[in-house]
């Protein structure tokens, strides 16, 4: 399982990941696309070591570089993470060698909806 965990200062706020094989069958990543309510959407991903860049299309059309790990020879994979935009969701991931296009993965996600957070009333009990 691949986990992200999300901090504000010394506060864990939220935390995700994902299962699965580490990549499916010739495929060169295995990605992720998650939020929760109140934060932005976070895209991770495992790739192969061959892999030297890891690219998420927005929604909205934007293009956002994934932070890239070195080899983790435990695992024999590389993984990348980073926060999209402000009410922006991944649409794709594109993996990258030298420059050029090795494999594509769709993130089908609703599009960003802003919930309000409800406030909750405090119902005193009947004694």
């Amino acid at each position: 399982m691949t986990m992200l965990h999300v901090y504000r200062v010394d506060r864990h706020v939220a935390g995700f990941g994902f299962g699965g094989p580490e990549l499916y069958g010739h495929s060169l990543q295995n990605g992720l696309c998650g939020r929760t309510d109140d934060l932005r959407c976070f895209v991770m991903a495992r790739t192969s070591p061959v892999v030297t860049r890891v690219v998420a299309g927005t929604d909205r059309g934007s293009e956002v570089e994934l932070a890239l790990s070195p080899l983790i020879d435990r695992f024999g994979l590389r993984f990348a993470v980073s926060a999209l935009p402000e009410r922006e969701s991944s649409a794709l991931i594109r993996a990258k060698r030298d420059g050029v296009v090795v494999d594509t993965a769709p993130q089908p996600m609703p599009p960003f909806i802003h919930h309000r957070r409800r406030r909750r009333r405090c119902r005193r009990r009947s004694p």
